[in-house]
């Protein structure tokens, strides 16, 4: 497979940003190019609320992301893509967009993701980039779904409650009870 990689190409409409992928990749061989946008947000693995707020953030912003690109591929499309990245796409040329959070992408029960683009943290990428080294863009995007399918299936049933005197104690609830009015 060959890559090349072009940094931050910007989408313009009538003087606005609507979207910035972090990074092109174009497989020549495939003619498959990918679309990334990285999403460093900060670990919040030991605060259910702070995990909340950046499971919110990250599919928020990253469908905002997914929506704005999305809509700008439409309008101009995928070889005025390739012009202002520097790279000649060849007709036929399949797209996939990625949305990479530095810790974590998983976030279920949260939001519902934008499930035009692949969401992915960066060491899942990382792995299935080096178990998967020929594969194609669309095979790793692939990939990645069904591993993030298998692991929330795997852990839905997590939520549960335990009787302490008179008092019930909700352990991983599904939502905050706040979040239910």
């Amino acid at each position: 497979m060959t890559l090349r990689v072009e940094p931050r190409v910007p989408l313009q409409l009538s003087y606005a940003v609507l979207g910035r992928p972090s990074n092109i990749a174009y497989d020549t061989e495939r003619n498959e190019a990918v679309l990334f946008q990285l999403k460093w947000q900060h670990n919040a693995v030991v605060d259910t609320r702070a995990r909340r707020s950046a499971a919110r953030n990250l599919i928020t912003e990253g469908a905002r992301w997914i929506r704005s690109v999305g809509d700008w591929l439409d309008r101009h499309g995928v070889h005025e893509l390739g012009q202002r990245a520097g790279l000649a796409f060849r007709p036929g040329i399949h797209v996939e967009m990625f949305v990479l959070a530095r810790y974590e992408a998983g976030f279920p029960g949260v939001l519902e993701k934008d499930e035009r683009a692949t969401w992915a943290d960066w060491a899942h990428l990382l792995r299935t980039l080096w178990d998967v080294r020929r594969s194609s863009p669309k095979e790793i995007a692939q990939r990645l779904r069904a591993d993030a399918s298998r692991a929330q299936t795997s852990h839905e049933d997590e939520s549960f409650f335990m009787p302490l005197g008179d008092l019930t104690i909700a352990f991983n609830p599904p939502v905050e009870p706040w979040e239910r009015c």
